[in-house]
């Protein structure tokens, strides 16, 4: 199940981590299996079967044209140090 979240994410930094992993096979087939079954959008699907049939200069096309999330991440907020009673 790890690794549905990871297919149905399509970050751009990991898809060529998760193609070249020794499990994807098996996740992508249970995608498939899963979009079948109107589980999930069937286009998501298509997009990992041509990302795998195509050639490397077109899977970086296919990768950069996803972009970023579009949510930009929050950055934490460090809490203030507190001054000391001697001034520094």
């Amino acid at each position: 199940w790890d690794m549905q979240n990871r297919l149905e994410s399509r970050r751009p930094r990991m898809i060529e981590k998760l193609l070249e992993h020794r499990r994807f096979r098996a996740a992508y087939d249970f995608l498939l299996l899963r979009s079948e079954a109107g589980e999930l959008d069937p286009q998501l699907a298509e997009w990992w079967t041509d990302i795998q049939e195509c050639d490397q200069p077109s899977r970086q096309k296919m990768i950069k044209e996803l972009g970023g999330s579009g949510v930009p991440r929050k950055r934490r907020k460090r809490p203030r140090r507190s001054k000391t009673p001697d001034g520094n």
